[in-house]
């Protein structure tokens, strides 16, 4: 029986490495071309997901074959991507301007 059990751990625990993707890429504003660090990305029904490095790089590995990544960074919109067989990707997102409603101003001083 114990052998049984080590022959099935062998053959499925491969399996389910290959099952796993590694993808890789980056994230810059459209309109300036610079990087986003601390970008969220996250695969669409899952709970894995990543935050960009200061170059705005990053690096998942996502549990199904055929996934979507969902891209967000504050104050710039949320984009969804289909992988569709690629492994590397440059993500531009675009700034978003209904999230700010207002600005307050504020002003301390002394006489």
């Amino acid at each position: 029986m114990k052998q049984q059990l080590l022959s099935y751990q062998f053959l499925i625990a491969p399996l389910c490495i290959l099952a796993q993707r590694e993808l890789t890429g980056t994230t810059n504003s459209a309109e300036a071309g610079t990087p986003l660090p601390g970008a969220s990305i996250v695969e669409k029904g899952m709970s894995n997901g990543v935050e960009t490095d200061f170059d705005g790089n990053f690096y998942v590995r996502v549990k199904i074959s055929n996934p979507i990544l969902l891209i967000s960074y504050i104050g710039f919109n949320s984009q969804q991507s289909i992988v569709e067989g690629q492994t590397n990707f440059r993500i531009n997102l675009a700034e978003s301007t209904s999230e700010l409603d207002e600005v307050v101003l504020v002003r301390y001083g002394t006489h």
